[in-house]
């Protein structure tokens, strides 16, 4: 081969390419990349059991099921019996503690109109406990397709 007079070039070690990454520092980059999608698919896992009720109830949902194992509940604002103030906080808790709006939302309330008639004096007319007869009618329906919505029948007629 001819190099127009010139001597053919030689090797020059100063200009040879970089060698690649080595099999380990390969191996160890695809080790970390499977460890990321692991754990990013565990944790969307979870939060699917978790969402679904499988590994952590909701405590608006927990309430709805005690609820309908003491139904008698709303039935105490209707006699007027005492609610303890524990006792109201506790349920009241249980329903703003819920991650579903409905159920939050009219638990919530219920609670209050719960313990609001539960407070009236016995003095007081009975026409006072009638002024809140529609809103707790209207709030345990509401509070009843809550939960309903979430596979918790509630049955307050007794039957």
């Amino acid at each position: 081969m001819s190099y127009y007079g010139q001597p053919p070039p030689q090797f020059d070690p100063r200009y040879a390419p970089a060698p690649g990454p080595s099999l380990a520092s390969k191996l160890i980059v695809v080790l970390i990349a499977l460890g990321v999608v692991l754990i990013l698919a565990a944790g969307a896992g979870a939060w699917v059991l978790y969402d679904r009720g499988l590994i952590l109830k909701d405590s608006g949902v927990v309430a709805c099921e005690s609820m309908r194992q003491r139904a008698d509940l709303v039935k105490a604002s209707a006699d007027r019996e005492a609610l303890s103030e524990q006792q109201y906080r506790a349920w009241r808790e249980a329903f703003a503690g819920s991650r579903f709006g409905n159920i939050r939302e009219r638990g919530t309330r219920l609670m209050d109109l719960v313990w609001q008639v539960t407070q009236i004096s016995e003095d007081e007319s009975d026409t006072v406990v009638l002024m809140y007869a529609s809103q707790l009618l209207e709030q345990t329906s509401g509070l009843q397709s809550a939960c309903a919505d979430q596979g918790v029948i509630i049955d307050l007629a007794g039957k």
